[in-house]
């Protein structure tokens, strides 16, 4: 978790002078690392409409859970704040707000059986992320039936749009043949763009099957 104090206080800087394109992207970096006060700004800008952010309840309490997850206490009081709008964003068909309270009722009240509900509606508008937990429910069993060709589908519905835990988990499974035929080439190719986005944990696996091809 990087929670560098002099890191966040460029971000202060920014909105000082008043550049806030800038501290928008800085505070984005920060939180996409693990910075779990840049991930609270970004809750409370979306929650307020500020900084040049849309006001959107379900970005602020994406924001928000991932500071708690993270361990920012204080983020829970910031949660309920917003779980009034959140949940009217949800019931108004907002994929954000469905994938955030999915979340929120999933991790923060461990009820995966309810929040499968909302994955499934901010799936249907091809919601990255929503697709992503939605196959982790089903490979599981979490909430939802097992059943690993329903998980296989959402994440490579998921990976398709780009997401790299999605790419990961879906590499796995063709690798495995478990949910999908079994494919050892396009498990190379996925793999590699999740390691291409960052993700290290693609670079093993990926040497092995690279290893077994040879």
């Amino acid at each position: 978790m990087n929670q560098s104090n002099a890191s966040f206080e460029n971000v202060l800087q920014s909105c000082e002078a008043r550049d806030f394109p800038r501290a928008r992207r800085q505070c984005a970096e920060l939180a996409r690392s693990g910075d779990t006060a840049a991930m609270q700004q970004l809750g409370r800008w979306h929650a307020a409409g500020e900084a040049g952010c849309t006001r959107d309840p379900g970005l602020a309490a994406y924001w928000f859970f991932q500071a708690w997850q993270a361990g920012l206490d204080t983020a829970e009081h910031a949660i309920i704040s917003v779980r009034a709008d959140l949940e009217a964003a949800a019931a108004a068909g907002s994929p954000e707000a469905q994938n955030a309270l999915g979340l929120l009722i999933c991790f923060g009240h461990d009820e995966p059986a309810a929040a499968a509900e909302w994955f499934e509606l901010a799936a249907e508008q091809n919601h990255a992320e929503a697709l992503r937990t939605l196959g982790y429910l089903w490979e599981g069993g979490r909430g939802v039936p097992q059943d690993e060709t329903r998980a296989a589908e959402c994440y490579r519905r998921a990976a398709e749009l780009g997401d790299p835990f999605a790419q990961f988990n879906y590499a796995i499974m063709l690798a495995d043949g478990r949910g999908a035929s079994r494919d050892r080439n396009a498990a190379v190719d996925w793999l590699r763009r999740a390691a291409q986005q960052g993700m290290t944990e693609a670079n093993e696996p990926l040497a092995l099957l690279l290893a077994e091809t040879e």
